[in-house]
C-alpha cells in the first residue's frame, strides 16, 4: 500500500486554494493550484456560487454499506438546502456539504456523528460537546 501525504493551503491574503501531494514512495511530487476570484467561486467545478462547503471525515474502520444508505437517507429525510455526498473508501468514509446553510451542514453532520458512535462504539445517541 503506497502511503501519500495531502496538504491543502487557503492564502489569507488572496483567498487561493493550494493542493501539494507528496507519495512517501520517492514519487514525483503533484502540485495543484486554484485561483480563489469570482469565477471560481461561481463555477459548477468549484463552490458553484454556494458559501458554504463542508467535509466530515471518518477514518479507521470499513464503513458497511448498510450504513452509507442510512448516512444518504437522513440528508434525504432533514429537508436540507444544497448538495451532498457520501463516499465509502477502504477505511472509512467522506461526507460533503455545499449550500448556503452552516445550520444545515451541522445539523447533518451531527447526525452522521450519532450514527458512527452508536454502530462503532456502541454508545447512546447524545448532543456533541464540540458543536
Amino acid at each position: 500500500m503506497e502511503l501519500r501525504i495531502l496538504l491543502l493551503v487557503e492564502s489569507a491574503k488572496t483567498g487561493d486554494l493550494y493542493c501539494h501531494s507528496n507519495s512517501l514512495a520517492s514519487l514525483p511530487n503533484a502540485r495543484q493550484h486554484l485561483n480563489g476570484n469570482t469565477e471560481m467561486l461561481g463555477s459548477p467545478n468549484g463552490l458553484n456560487n454556494c458559501a458554504i462547503a463542508a467535509s466530515f471525515i471518518f477514518v479507521g474502520a470499513t464503513v458497511e454499506p448498510e450504513l452509507i444508505t442510512r448516512i444518504r437517507s437522513t440528508w434525504e429525510r432533514g429537508n436540507y438546502q444544497g448538495v451532498s455526498g457520501v463516499t465509502r473508501s477502504l477505511c472509512g468514509l467522506v461526507c460533503r456539504y455545499c449550500g448556503d446553510s452552516s445550520s444545515d451542514a451541522r445539523k447533518w453532520f451531527q447526525q452522521i456523528w450519532q450514527l458512527l458512535r452508536v454502530s462503532y462504539k456502541n454508545r447512546e445517541i447524545c448532543a456533541p460537546r464540540v458543536w
